[in-house]
């Protein structure tokens, strides 16, 4: 990643917002204070690893850099693709021989992906009636409290960790939500985008709340 573009002042201005950003990963002043862009660099990458890039341009548009912000966001995303690309390519190598193992795994995994959407529908139904609520789907659920649940669920990085563990978010959307700097900040990415578009998404969303945050459930469910 480069900042060379940034001037002196741009510079001081993205290193204090860097400073000032809130998260579980963070950067402390003492560590970039009279730094040059390379050190930074340097320092963010050691911090926040694959999501420095993202982190970057972040902090850009928090002070209004969106021209480089831009720059910044264009480069992060060819650089997925063309890892994507890599990635492709190795396994296509080995794609021939291994097609009638991949077939048969592939119906293993639509049985899997048939009980689990079983399994987190009946787990959904039965905490419902453990709250003696109306039972309405867990996609409902999500719609109509969108707002409530960007505002008030806590422990985004398990939820998303679960969403990606259960191959709800792919290895890129996991990323970039993850390196978010609040669990609101979080939330509302995942909530106003597309990756809970299914019901068996809203499936394992809705248990993994009933598990951890149970009283915000049973409020809603009851509101």
């Amino acid at each position: 990643m480069s900042l060379k573009k940034l001037s002196k002042n741009e510079l001081k201005e993205f290193v204090s917002e860097l400073v000032d950003r809130e998260g579980d990963q963070k950067v402390y002043k003492k560590q970039v204070e009279d730094k040059d862009y390379i050190d930074i660099a340097d320092v963010m990458v050691s911090v926040f690893s694959e999501y420095a890039l993202h982190v970057a341009v972040e902090v850009l548009r928090e002070v209004n850099m969106n021209n480089y912000a831009d720059e910044l966001a264009a480069a992060e995303q060819e650089h997925y693709e063309s890892n994507s690309v890599e990635t492709n390519t190795d396994e296509r190598t080995d794609e021939y021989d291994e097609s009638e193992d991949e077939y048969e795994e592939s119906e293993d995994e639509d049985e899997e992906h048939l009980d689990e959407y079983d399994e987190h529908q009946n787990e959904y139904d039965e905490r419902q009636n453990e709250y003696a609520a109306p039972l309405v789907s867990a996609k409902e659920f999500v719609e109509k409290n969108k707002k409530k649940l960007i505002a008030k669920v806590v422990e985004a990085n398990a939820l998303l960790d679960v969403l990606h563990n259960n191959k709800v978010l792919d290895d890129h959307s996991y990323c970039k939500i993850k390196a978010l700097s609040s669990d609101k900040k979080k939330m509302k990415k995942l909530l106003t985008g597309a990756y809970l578009a299914s019901e068996t998404a809203c499936y394992i969303f809705c248990d993994f709340l009933y598990a951890s945050q149970a009283y915000l459930i049973s409020k809603l469910l009851n509101y």
